[in-house]
């Protein structure tokens, strides 16, 4: 069960990154492509590991595969924070959530292997994503009318992505397939640069790491790569569990993404209530209340009936 309490704390730390993303994306960063460039060349500097790891060489299919899997993480990433900048976080985060569990079960199936779940896992897969729909429930229609294609888009790239980095890790050992998934995003993140002439500029003009910058220039980009070390932190203990668990359980790791958002909405309210005036007020709404605790709730219950049908 290492892989379910490594998952957990992956996405306790991912619900914080959120909460950074839509801040920047909202006023200090808003350009979603300066964005995912950074994010991808950041992840490359995994690189900087390799005298004490190693420089491990996979087999020809096996790197094509970690390399397809990190580029397609990258624009996942940058059709994501589009979205971000036009819907709530915390509407269309859940919403491509709860998508994208059914699209790894379905992508395992066909391009991994056929698996069978027993009724104990059916139960605490449907609860645990029925789980996190009710916790999008208020102006759920608004985000699956206007934003349906960005959430479905986003959601199968993210699945495709993390189903090709199991294939990775069924065939070597971790540190060689994190290393190549790493760098494919770089190469992702280079070749976006390469085909945008806009966000060149805006990289060589210090989009965040400005040659001069000022105090309010300072405090962005700390809070970046703040950000980023989180989410890389993130990224090493869910990448841990993709790696250890079961083939079975590969769509679990998505389906227990309800987690996040129930300590995306308790962080966001510690949070407001200390900086009101950083966060949107999506997040202080009460007439979600109701669906959020039995969001919460349903999470907690599918938890349950995975940890029991664990024993």
């Amino acid at each position: 069960m290492l892989w379910l309490i490594l998952t957990i704390i992956a996405y306790a730390l991912l619900a914080l990154v959120s909460i950074g993303d839509k801040y920047l994306l909202s006023g200090p960063l808003p350009d979603a492509a300066t964005y995912a460039f950074y994010v991808g060349m950041l992840g490359a500097l995994v690189i900087v590991l390799t005298p004490f790891f190693g420089w491990p060489v996979p087999m020809a299919a096996e790197l094509w595969l970690a390399l397809a899997s990190g580029a397609v993480l990258i624009w996942a990433m940058l059709i994501a924070y589009n979205g971000l900048r036009r819907y709530e976080v915390s509407r269309l985060i859940p919403a491509i959530g709860s998508l994208v569990p059914i699209f790894t079960a379905v992508l395992g199936y066909i391009l991994i292997a056929p698996v069978y779940y027993s009724p104990v896992d059916i139960a605490a897969f449907a609860v645990l994503v029925l789980g996190t729909l009710t916790l999008t429930t208020n102006k759920l229609h608004h985000i699956f009318s206007r934003g349906l294609g960005i959430a479905a888009a986003v959601s199968f790239l993210f699945a495709l992505s993390f189903v090709l980095s199991k294939m990775v890790y069924e065939a070597g050992p971790f540190w060689s397939g994190f290393l190549w998934i790493r760098l494919g995003g770089g190469a992702a993140a280079l070749l976006i640069a390469v085909f945008s002439s806009g966000l060149r500029t805006r990289i060589f003009s210090g989009a965040i790491f400005h040659p001069h910058p000022n105090k309010r220039e300072k405090r962005t980009a700390a809070l970046f790569v703040g950000n980023q070390v989180l989410g890389g932190s993130a990224v090493v203990l869910q990448s841990i569990a993709v790696y250890l668990v079961p083939l079975v359980y590969l769509a679990f790791i998505n389906a227990l993404q309800g987690v996040q958002y129930v300590f995306l909405f308790l962080f966001a309210h510690v949070l407001a209530a200390h900086f009101p005036d950083a966060l949107p007020h999506e997040y202080l709404g009460q007439k979600s209340a109701v669906s959020r605790v039995w969001g919460i709730a349903l999470v907690c219950i599918g938890l349950i009936i995975l940890a029991l049908g664990k024993r």
